[in-house]
């Protein structure tokens, strides 16, 4: 192929890239683009699900696609986002995964904001806050997609109309 062809090509792939990262007039943050984790596989946790069924192991998703969500009961944006996670559960169910991870101080609202906003993902508490520590969700909610072997490729800090829509672009350029 030319130089001239493969340059062409080159700045054609750059252009989609930015279009899709710019869906709904955002793309992402500095901050987004800078998290430590971006690249790097997400850290390995198993936690107890907060409603029943064994506990959720991070490693037993390797071959489909995860989004793991920090968020807590008193954060107002984690509201909005939650009826759109579920709606992006259902529709991917079998082909990605949402976890979510609550970094609620204890437990005890946990099902009734679940009940509340949506929530029937998989949900699990990060009790003392050790998770959070390992994945350094630097603004709630935090959504991190990793693709099918378990690396970080995309990061959201706090939300915004339209997130699901980014994230599931996303979602579906890794499947």
């Amino acid at each position: 192929m030319p130089w001239s062809r493969f340059a062409s090509c080159v700045a054609l792939l750059v252009l989609v890239t930015a279009s899709v990262a710019c869906a709904n007039g955002k793309g992402p943050t500095r901050a987004e683009l800078s998290h430590p984790l971006v690249g790097k596989p997400g850290p390995s946790f198993s936690r107890d699900r907060v409603i029943g069924g064994p506990a959720f192991d991070l490693a037993g998703e390797r071959g489909r696609i995860v989004v793991v969500v920090f968020w807590a009961t008193w954060c107002e944006p984690c509201k909005k986002a939650f009826p759109q996670l579920e709606k992006l559960a259902e529709k991917y169910a079998g082909r990605a995964t949402i976890v979510g991870v609550s970094l609620d101080d204890d437990a005890s609202g946990i099902e009734e904001f679940l009940a509340t906003y949506d929530g029937k993902f998989e949900i699990v508490w990060d009790d003392g806050k050790k998770l959070a520590g390992t994945w350094q969700p630097k603004e709630m909610p935090a959504s991190f997609v990793l693709d099918s072997y378990g690396i970080v490729r995309f990061v959201h800090l706090g939300y915004h109309d339209g997130e699901d829509t980014e994230i599931e672009h996303e979602v579906k350029s890794l499947l």
